[in-house]
């Protein structure tokens, strides 16, 4: 339903929405939806996670509450090689209540609350009831613990940290456990020679993880210590106590006085309601409410869990990855910990716009944006002109912000005979895959048209539409038929070294379309535009009248009405992955929707009814495609989506990886983050939907569904919408935020 066919309904334009105000049934549905562990259980995935913006931590109930530390650049190699190196390292464990064993409990219960950004344990015991509050004081790099222990009789404060590597300084230093540990290999695993400097671009060599683990009434003092661990504490019993669990990462040549830093954190005067009045405004910004049916109440609770994930892992220099981004399970087990992969880090941004968070978006395209001037720089080094646009980018010491300064485009440089050395590498898993430069620059048009910032339409957008623009023109081959051809391209990660990738085909269509639109404001080259709409005139219409079956993982083309993941093949006709190309041109590039001509439309959903991989994956955005087409069993399809990949028990997701040894939930060894940014997407999608220019509410419900939502649409208005079963919108409260 657009806007179009809700004029009978209330629609109000008000003053901006002010930060804490949250409906009382909004914060009532999500106490209902908290996860809830109501039993104590051995299995390694029955944690939750908690985060202050870097410093994170899985958390669980071992003998004592235990703490899995995770932090996003402590880079190093791992103590035992597990996938790949080098990664994000975690800083420890930590273990409160270690006297108390399973055995010895008498009541369970561990509960993540939503509203107040926190997770929650209270465990029983013949003697009495111990309860901790474990919660991330944001932007503090600080985890902060409040005990209360209402046994008979109380026990020391104690708590135990360890370290599966060997740090070089562990000790308990007036009254405050301090760890110290600096990685002395380069990036390349090997020891720096004698003499030498370390590379500038190297992120691993000297960078160093500073530790504190204090508590606020008095000094603790020491029980145990070996090169690994150390335990301690109070000099007398307690019933009301804190600690506080703070952690730093220096590079190279820096140091920083961890004990002064913590210090300082625990001086903040009412930080717990610093805290409670934070979460009160992140949830202001938006929520969703649904009933009907349990799988709405599923889906609901799925999607506070994903953006309180995403809430606690985006404050620190580096993002969070899609793998490992919420921390690891156990020691530094995390498969893909190596490097970006846009493929799966897409995901995460995704759901931000509408969900009203720009702010975490941020931190994803900025360090993105960080890599402009080494892409040119490597771009060249190929012989090509502009940005080329990997799917993976390494792991490099950020550059300090600088202006973007975009190649001066003449015909001469339009029209020069390219190097064909980057066409001419030998095929691999993302060699020639240019669909994630155009999917770059779909995220940054989308950035812009939900914030109508103009700084970062002229810093960041600007630039990088200029330059990947550039080299797309220049890639582009001419053929015969007078059409532009990309080739040789990767269909994403599927078929490898084709012609005319679909995903590609509507990729360069948007980025063109984009180039065309903003490019004379942006005060691109005449020239450039011309070029770019000559092309744009000239490239071959999506392929169809095929479909291109597997059959012992080689590509078999069989005729049908549907559109088809490539042109062409070329030299290898291997299928190499789990993925739907032909369905891209739905979802992320929106070149086929619900709106589309009847022809495009019908074909295209045939296409999707017979695709080859339905919600095979957790990156699979099936659930996206279904709810841009308004097909019905869009809850279903995304329903699916989530039973196949959500398997943490709190509601932690799947991704291709290695598996969690010992745990019987079928789980990865880390919770992702691909995979519940789809499925947020997903559930968005289907309440509003703004990508074609128009905003469609309830485009892909179902008629059982109910509730309420507070989502923001692409032309800068946070809509508050109220819809009872059968579609019927009850109330619409529409509020300009921000826009072009």
């Amino acid at each position: 339903m657009n806007k179009s066919l809700i004029a009978g309904c209330a629609v109000f334009a008000a003053a901006l929405l002010s930060a804490g105000t949250i409906p009382p049934d909004v914060a009532a549905r999500m106490k209902e939806l908290n996860p809830v562990f109501d039993r104590y259980d051995a299995d390694p995935a029955w944690v939750m996670p908690v985060g202050s913006g870097d410093l994170k931590a899985m958390a669980g109930f071992g003998n004592g509450i235990e703490l899995q530390l995770g932090k996003h650049d402590f880079f190093g190699h791992e103590a035992v090689k597990y996938h790949y190196s080098p990664l994000p390292l975690s800083p420890g464990r930590i273990r409160i209540f270690p006297e108390l064993k399973p055995e010895s409990l008498t009541r369970f219960r561990q509960e993540l609350d939503l509203y107040h950004g926190c997770l929650r344990f209270e465990l029983g015991t013949a003697e009495g009831t111990v309860k901790a509050v474990i919660r991330g004081v944001m932007g503090k790099n600080t985890l902060l613990i409040e005990v209360e222990d209402n046994r008979k009789t109380p026990a020391k404060a104690s708590i135990l940290y360890f370290n599966h590597r060997s740090p070089q300084f562990l000790n308990l230093v007036e009254g405050r456990i301090l760890c110290r540990e600096t990685n002395l290999l380069q990036a390349n695993q090997r020891p720096l020679p004698e003499g030498k400097k370390p590379s500038p671009d190297d992120h691993v060599y000297g960078r160093s993880l500073h530790l504190a683990i204090a508590l606020d009434q008095g000094k603790l003092l020491p029980a145990e210590h070996d090169s690994h661990s150390i335990s301690a504490k109070s000099a007398t019993p307690l019933r009301n106590y804190r600690f506080f669990v703070t952690a730093e990462t220096v590079t190279f040549g820096n140091s920083i006085d961890i004990a002064a830093v913590q210090s300082a954190v625990m001086k903040t005067p009412e930080i717990i309601q610093q805290q409670e009045n934070w979460w009160r405004e992140f949830w202001s910004r938006s929520f969703i409410v649904l009933r009907g049916d349990p799988d709405a109440a599923y889906l609901n609770k799925l999607w506070f869990v994903n953006l309180y994930s995403l809430a606690g892992v985006h404050g620190g220099v580096y993002p969070p990855r899609f793998s490992g981004g919420l921390g690891s399970v156990r020691d530094d087990n995390i498969s893909w910990g190596h490097g970006y992969w846009f493929q799966n880090q897409r995901e995460i941004s995704w759901p931000l716009g509408t969900a009203n968070h720009p702010e975490i978006w941020r931190r994803q395209i900025d360090f993105y944006d960080s890599y402009f001037h080494y892409r040119q720089q490597e771009t060249a080094k190929f012989g090509k002109a502009g940005i080329y646009f990997p799917e993976w980018l390494p792991t490099r010491v950020l550059e300090k912000t600088r202006k973007h300064v975009t190649t001066p485009v003449t015909r001469e440089l339009l029209e020069k005979q390219y190097d064909q050395r980057l066409e001419s590498r030998k095929g691999g898993y993302t060699t020639h895959i240019h669909s994630a430069a155009a999917e770059w620059i779909c995220l940054l048009d989308d950035y812009f048209r939900y914030t109508g910032d103009p700084q970062f339409a002229s810093g960041i957008f600007s630039p990088w539409l200029h330059e990947i623009t550039l080299f797309l023109v220049t890639f582009l081959k001419k053929g015969p038929d007078g059409l532009y051809h990309m080739e040789p391209s990767d269909s994403i990660e599927q078929f490898r070294k084709v012609r005319d990738p679909a995903p590609d085909l509507a990729g360069v269509r948007r980025v063109f379309e984009a180039a065309l639109k903003h490019g004379p404001g942006f005060g691109f080259e005449p020239v450039l535009l011309e070029a770019v709409r000559e092309r744009y005139q000239h490239l071959p219409e999506l392929p169809f009248g095929f479909r291109v079956q597997t059959k012992k993982q080689q590509g078999v083309i069989v005729p049908a009405d549907v559109y088809a993941p490539l042109r062409e093949f070329l030299d290898d006709k291997g299928s190499y992955n789990q993925e739907n190309p032909e369905l891209y041109a739905i979802y992320p590039f929106a070149v086929i929707d619900a709106y589309s001509p009847a022809a495009e439309y019908e074909r295209m959903v045939r296409t999707f009814r017979m695709r080859n991989y339905p919600n095979r994956a957790g990156w699979s955005q099936c659930g996206v495609q279904a709810a841009r087409l308004h097909l019905p069993d869009t809850a279903e399809i995304v329903l699916k989506h989530a039973k196949l990949q959500q398997r943490y028990p709190y509601g932690g997701w799947n991704s291709p990886g290695k598996g969690l040894a010992g745990s019987r939930f079928g789980v990865s060894d880390a919770p992702y983050l691909d995979s519940p940014g789809v499925n947020t997407t997903a559930l968005q999608e289907m309440l509003l939907q703004s990508h074609s220019g128009k905003t469609d509410l309830l485009p892909a419900v179902p008629e059982n569904w109910s509730g309420k939502f507070r989502l923001r649409s692409r032309d800068g208005y946070l809509y508050e919408v109220e819809f009872g079963t059968g579609k019927r919108i009850q109330n619409v409260h529409r509020t300009k935020i921000s826009g072009k």
